[in-house]
């Protein structure tokens, strides 16, 4: 591996930086050539304080990630093609306006998706685990699509041995082949406690597909729920409270709730052109810190 970077910083609000990396990964247990990956990637990166007024308590602040990845794999190769081109594209952004009690958010991003899992290209970009968009759509709803088309697509029945990679196809909660916009508010209701929320609008970068449907179906594009996918995921409504308790100065108690609602869009039609049923979800988390 080889890697080069450089990076610009002001301070801990403003800098801009450069990372680039070559990576030639072979397998030590692999004799046949697979799991074999050369590959290049570039990765431009930045936040900034564009404007801070200090005496009024206001801040509009913006940050951005920008990566391109491309090369060849083994890594999941199939019958008909056994070394995979890679070309993969993904861009995050993140705003906020601030006064001292009202917030205005806003995310942004694109993730190139792949609507052919059988030929020889991989061109679905997926985000790093830990970046979190929403509660639901991704999280949940992918997630676990992703990870069932993994175990049916293991069926001996298809093709007599599991294609080679199969077991990456689960996204494990990966925002992947989409763009979206999340706008949001928070307000900042007492010192002691938050409100917040917003809708995530989601889209398709290439149709959802399952490799056990589309094998059966003849090859064509057909989505998890055995239909022909448009381009919409859906929308999703989040809603937040956090309520903080500070016994003494060390000790701080978060209590947080959160929920939403997912309703899906033609992305997730079904055979007879119904659509999937809106999801549900919500948590409760307690977080004790001590300074």
């Amino acid at each position: 591996q080889a890697v080069v970077a450089a990076r610009f910083v002001k301070d801990d609000e403003n800098n801009i930086g450069f990372y680039g990396v070559y990576r030639n990964q072979r397998n030590i247990n692999v004799t046949d050539g697979g799991k074999a990956t050369d590959a290049f990637i570039l990765d431009f990166a930045g936040k900034w304080q564009l404007y801070k007024d200090t005496e009024n308590d206001r801040e509009f602040k913006a940050g951005f990630e920008l990566v391109g990845i491309t090369g060849t794999t083994t890594q999941a190769r199939n019958e008909n093609a056994a070394l995979l081109k890679v070309s993969q594209l993904g861009f995050a952004m993140k705003a906020k306006y601030r006064t001292s009690w009202f917030s205005v958010l806003f995310d942004g991003g694109y993730a190139s998706g792949d609507q052919n899992p059988a030929d020889d290209h991989i061109d679905n970009l997926r985000f790093d685990r830990d970046f979190k968009v929403g509660l639901i759509l991704f999280d949940q709803v992918m997630a676990y699509q992703s990870g069932r088309s993994s175990v049916r697509a293991s069926d001996p029945s298809l093709t007599g041995k599991p294609p080679e990679g199969v077991d990456l196809l689960g996204t494990g909660g990966s925002i992947t082949g989409a763009w979206y916009v999340f706008p949001r508010i928070k307000l900042a209701l007492a010192d002691w406690m938050d409100v917040y929320g917003g809708p995530l609008f989601a889209f398709s970068t290439a149709r959802l597909t399952d490799p056990y449907n589309s094998r059966i179906g003849g090859g064509t594009s057909i989505n998890p729920l055995g239909g022909h996918a448009g381009l919409f995921l859906g929308t999703e409504v989040d809603l937040g409270m956090q309520i903080r308790f500070k016994p003494i100065e060390q000790l701080l108690f978060s209590l947080t709730g959160e929920g939403g609602i997912f309703a899906p869009g033609n992305a997730y039609k079904y055979a007879d052109g119904g659509y999937m049923l809106p999801v549900a979800f919500g948590r409760i988390r307690l977080t004790v810190a001590f300074n």
